[in-house]
């Protein structure tokens, strides 16, 4: 099996690391679902990959541990790798991201307490297409999203 690549190193002291990012969307409602932060930012799930675990088992357990759902599906990956760089205000510096994005589906039978939130963390939105691209603030996860809905939305597997 084939190992995933690391994120480059930067020259610039730069805090570069792997990430997952998923996009989830409940089967039964068909909504899509948003973390928001305390500062009223709405992201995608997901974040750095362990040392120890495969991407697939990252998206898996960072679906779980921020939002609680249990036995999440993997449908498809919308990139397998893509570069996303950015300044963090809050901690004042640059960070440098190769990610990989899953589109997810959960149901409300698999529901359970969320396991672990980070403190930035407030609460869970459901949210229709349009209202998702609206709400989300990161432009890297708009893109993410406006892809999904471009080449896989409706695609039968």
């Amino acid at each position: 099996t084939l190992k995933w690549e690391s994120a480059p190193q930067s020259d610039n002291n730069i805090l570069v690391f792997d990430c997952v990012t998923a996009i989830i969307k409940n089967k039964d409602t068909g909504l899509y679902l948003s973390v928001e932060f305390v500062r009223g930012e709405f992201w995608l799930v997901g974040w750095k990959i362990e040392n120890w675990e495969e991407k697939d088992e990252a998206i898996i357990r960072e679906i779980e541990e921020e939002t609680g759902y249990k036995n999440a599906v993997i449908k498809n990956v919308i990139f397998e790798k893509i570069y996303s760089r950015w300044y963090k205000v809050r901690k004042k510096r640059e960070e440098e991201v190769l990610e990989k994005v899953f589109y997810v589906e959960v149901s409300e039978k698999h529901k359970s307490d969320i396991l672990w939130a980070d403190t930035w963390t407030t609460w869970i939105h459901w949210f229709d297409k349009d209202d998702m691209l609206e709400k989300l603030t990161l432009t890297h996860h708009i893109y993410f999203f406006e892809s999904y809905i471009n080449d896989f939305d409706g695609v039968k597997e």
